[in-house]
């Protein structure tokens, strides 16, 4: 081959090759961690360190992506499932598995039964049954199947599915650690599964301690973290620096200041990641104590302002209030808790069995973004009021429901949000946008439509408590929210008010699944458990403009819909919708007996605005008046009630979102976008081929062309590879 022909093909073929390395080598990059290499000294020294105790500690600590099912008497049967290639996981129906487990069986499914398969599930439950029934077969399942998933994760050049998601590496660790506390002592040991075992977990660590893996806006970085500490602490001849450990709690420490407010809530907008992250926290503190690492004071504070916000959330049956993403279960025993022992060590994580009993209080959180009350009729506290206004912008699982409030009494809930809906399911769009939730909203609003949302006043005596929010949205939107609870009548009086808005505004109310609705005029409904003892008499007011719709497992529009479990069921919601940009609703809920012949209604007397206005209850007993006048509240009985002005909470929430902010500096995400590689890379590859056969046009016609031809191609290849490296794909961040 002459020096010109060798020439023409460098000149064609290398621009390609660089921009395709331009596209791709980032992406190998960003997931290649060197293959492992386990001496046989390491290998016998992961045997017998650390202790057995220790190990026990941190395979009973999950990071997974659903509690595991506390009925142990369950835990064989499912396991022999899994034996004949089926797995049934709580909350989904049963589903076809390969034996061992296949990379097939880590897409099967919606999303997050496919997380929880990449977390090794299958194997959690066979080891856990072998725990229980010291039946050989579940064992030899388990390993068979972490070393097949070993093998497969170790040939991967680039992520598929779940495979390589933080959520799921971190929740595979204790899974690992857990087999090996079993395997390390057994007489069939087998090196090359030892190796297969450790390389699956330095591999692991070596991810989650990546920063540009780093998901600093959710839960899914603190579980990072404790991943990195578990990987560090359970396998020390990985990490015999304590690197991944160190990484993993400088990490944690710079992460709570924007993830558990100082006031105790976890600020991830739901009571159910509320949950989660008291979980993750007390972990967290006891890794620090396995470690010999002290623990700051303040920590501790903030932990304990936290178990205790956990406690006011938490019903007597072990379910949480419906906002944000909550699922609608009973919690159990609820997250494990620690405990700050004689030398400041957080003593081992322990399911708490003595949940107080609900007691009357009224809470607020005003950083935070939540009100709770409990109060009753009698004298013990039998109905919870949540409220929220919490949203940080920035932070993660944020759903539409500022202003949202829920309602549990006597046992059951009544008012109510949509709840968790699962990834991968028709409607989740809508059902974390306003029409899911009872928040008022302009018609048509974004999710993430910019706004502000705050605590304007509040105040309390015997048996009343009351909140004004104010939620300042888009295009000089303002709504304002009043809610007051009387609690010796069984009522809540609902007081929205916008202004500034363009075109319809509405609220959905939304109400308990086994709630039938009856309607007794335009504004006035009835709702009745089958069977139950009690009602909710709901009656609305407003101006002329004002109309109700019932509506029940509604797709178009969106309405009447409440998850139980993973699953979306129909449920009765009366839809408010106002056509006048500003405007105000009055609803009232009254809960009385089924049978009750009057039970009390709401209406306005004179209404000027939101901080003056006159209302009635009237009901059998005859008509009480309300009346505010500024920062007061005047009650039907005369009692008065000085409204109590909420200080600014802007320095406070500066500081969370200048924390978050810095992480965001600190934690620059890599635009891992896979698809748009492979569309690039048609792109690319059709490009060149048009592009040669050009230039063998122009080399047949016009020879002379050639070469300024051929260094213009290379400069314009150069250049297109400059934009996709440093522009479109730097551009695209999570």
């Amino acid at each position: 081959m002459s020096g010109s022909s060798r020439w023409r093909i460098a000149a064609a073929v290398l621009p390609l090759l660089l921009v395709l390395a331009i596209v791709w080598v980032p992406e190998w990059l960003h997931w290649y961690v060197p293959a492992p290499s386990i001496s046989d000294a390491a290998l016998q020294t992961a045997r017998t360190e650390p202790a057995d105790a220790v190990l026990a500690e941190i395979a009973a600590m999950p990071l997974s992506a659903a509690r595991t099912e506390e009925d142990e008497q369950r835990i064989p049967l499912r396991a022999l499932e899994v034996l004949n290639g089926r797995i049934t996981l709580p909350g989904y129906p049963s589903t076809e598995i390969s034996r061992p487990l296949a990379p097939r069986d880590l897409s099967a499914g919606p999303p997050t039964l496919q997380l929880m398969q990449a977390s090794l599930a299958a194997p959690d439950m066979l080891l856990d049954a072998y725990r229980l029934s010291r039946d050989e077969r579940f064992f030899a399942q388990a390993r068979d199947d972490i070393v097949a998933f070993a093998r497969f994760e170790s040939s991967q050049w680039l992520n598929t599915g779940f495979l390589w998601n933080d959520h799921a590496i971190a929740a595979r660790i204790p899974v690992l650690v857990k087999f090996w506390r079993i395997y390390r002592t057994r007489t069939d040991f087998d090196p090359a599964v030892g190796r297969q075992v450790l390389a699956l977990a330095e591999r692991s660590g070596r991810l989650l301690t990546r920063d540009s893996h780093y998901a600093y806006r959710t839960g899914h970085g603190i579980l990072s973290d404790l991943g990195a500490m578990q990987v560090s602490l359970a396998f020390p001849v990985l990490d015999p620096q304590g690197a991944m450990r160190g990484h993993g709690q400088q990490r944690f420490a710079r992460h709570l200041a924007y993830y558990v407010s100082a006031e105790g809530p976890t600020l991830l907008h739901s009571a159910g990641y509320h949950s989660s992250g008291l979980e993750f926290f007390g972990i967290a503190l006891r890794l620090y104590s396995l470690a010999n690492t002290p623990i700051p004071e303040d920590w501790w504070q903030r932990y304990d302002k936290s178990v205790d916000h956990y406690g006011k959330l938490r019903r007597p049956d072990g379910t949480l209030p419906l906002y944000g993403d909550t699922r609608s279960v009973s919690e159990g025993a609820g997250p494990p808790l620690t405990a700050r022992g004689a030398r400041n060590e957080a003593q081992p994580l322990r399911p708490r069995l003595d949940w107080p009993a609900p007691r009357r209080s009224v809470d607020l959180y005003p950083l935070s973004g939540h009100a709770l009350w409990w109060d009753g009729a009698a004298e013990a506290a039998t109905s919870q009021t949540a409220i929220t206004w919490s949203y940080f912008p920035g932070l993660g699982h944020k759903l539409a429901d500022d202003l949202s409030l829920v309602t549990w009494s006597n046992g059951r809930p009544w008012i109510t949000n949509v709840g968790y809906w699962p990834w991968g399911f028709w409607g989740r769009p809508q059902a974390t946008s306003w029409p899911g939730s009872n928040a008022p909203h302009r018609v048509g609003e974004p999710a993430v439509s910019k706004r502000e949302s705050k605590l304007v006043a509040a105040a309390s005596a015997a048996g009343v408590s009351f909140v004004d929010m104010q939620r300042d949205g888009p295009d000089g939107l303002q709504v304002r929210r009043q809610v007051l609870r009387l609690a010796e009548r069984d009522l809540w009086l609902v007081l929205d008010a916008t202004r500034g808005a363009t075109g319809a505004t509405a609220t959905h109310w939304t109400f308990a699944p086994d709630l039938l609705a009856g309607r007794q005029d335009e504004r006035r409904f009835r709702l009745v458990a089958r069977g139950g003892e009690r009602a909710l008499t709901l009656s609305i007011d407003g101006p002329d403009s004002l109309r109700t719709e019932v509506l029940r497992g509604s797709r178009e529009p969106f309405g009447g819909w409440v998850v139980d479990d993973r699953e979306p069921v129909a449920a009765p919601t009366i839809a408010v919708r106002q056509s006048a940009a500003s405007a105000w609703a009055l609803a009232g809920f009254a809960l009385s007996a089924a049978d009750a012949p009057t039970p009390p209604t709401a209406r306005m007397l004179k209404w000027t605005d939101a901080e003056h206005w006159t209302m009635a209850v009237d009901a059998a007993s005859g008509r009480s008046e309300l009346t505010r006048d500024g920062l007061r509240l005047t009650l039907g009985n005369g009692t008065a009630l000085a409204l109590a002005a909420t200080p600014s909470q802007a320095p406070a929430r500066q500081a969370v979102l200048s924390a978050l902010a810095e992480a965001e500096r600190g934690y620059p995400r890599f635009a891992e976008r896979v698809h748009f590689r492979f569309r690039w890379t048609r792109w690319i590859v059709a490009a060149w081929v048009v592009q040669e056969l050009l230039a063998f046009a122009v080399r047949r016609w016009r020879p002379r062309w050639v070469t300024p031809l051929r260094i213009f191609s290379i400069a314009a290849w150069i250049a297109a590879g400059v934009w996709l490296g440093f522009v479109y794909f730097e551009g695209m961040w999570w």
